[in-house]
């Protein structure tokens, strides 16, 4: 095959020059259908991957080895009492009355026994442990409770799964749905974990909350309402 004859053919032309840097149109529509491929995942990938958010919080037993502590985190006196001493009881009956207006139900079945100072009218300081409800058949789980700020409560729904260091995986039972006297609303998690703790202990809560695309989203209002 003989080679083209490029004699007398100036290659600093601008006919010439503007033929070699031509991008073929096939290259042009892959390419462009490539990027905004590219574009389109990434998207995808940041509406639905979530950011993991930590908080600290407070975290105490409530119901494991087959029994549960009632006790009060803030300081009151007893109105009423439900039940007497050594009594048994179903998951979820009145235990007690307070003058805030508050009552201790039981988290379990079983039978109650008096631990503490259980009479009415008497002041009871803040953390007192009043019942303990044993139940002759031990939960193959551990419960643990908390008390959060609303701004965890708000990301916080029954059956979502969060993350706590010294249980592992565990699944928010319930959570109340108006805050304490402190502003702050209970919860309730549940742990298969055998690990256990007895006393109350400060760690770390992880949720998964905003997504990337809700985070970047959010940023950019942010700094937009502070150029602003």
């Amino acid at each position: 095959m003989s080679e083209p004859n490029l004699k007398g053919l100036d290659l600093h032309s601008e006919e010439v020059q503007e033929l070699m840097g031509a991008v073929p149109s096939w290259i042009q529509r892959w390419g462009i259908t490539l990027i905004a491929l590219i574009l389109i995942g990434a998207l995808a990938l940041c509406a639905t991957i979530r950011l993991p958010e930590r908080y600290d919080i407070e975290l105490t037993p409530l119901a494991t080895d087959g029994s549960a502590i009632i006790s009060m985190p803030e300081a009151v006196k007893i109105k009423h009492i439900y039940v007497a001493d050594n009594a048994p009881v179903k998951a979820n009956d009145t235990l007690l009355a307070f003058t805030n207006g508050t009552c201790a139900t039981a988290p379990i079945a079983g039978r109650v026994t008096y631990i503490g100072p259980v009479h009415e009218d008497t002041p009871i300081p803040a953390g007192t442990e009043l019942l303990k409800v044993a139940n002759e058949s031990p939960a193959d789980y551990a419960i643990y409770y908390a008390y959060i700020p609303q701004n965890i409560a708000s990301k916080i729904t029954p059956g979502q799964q969060i993350t706590i260091p010294e249980i592992g995986t565990g699944i928010v039972k319930t959570i109340s749905r108006s805050p304490n006297s402190q502003g702050n609303y209970y919860i309730e998690i549940s742990s298969n974990n055998s690990k256990y703790f007895h006393n109350p202990i400060k760690t770390d809560l992880t949720i998964s909350s905003q997504t990337i695309l809700q985070k970047l989203l959010t940023t950019i209002r942010h700094k937009t309402k502070i150029m602003n």
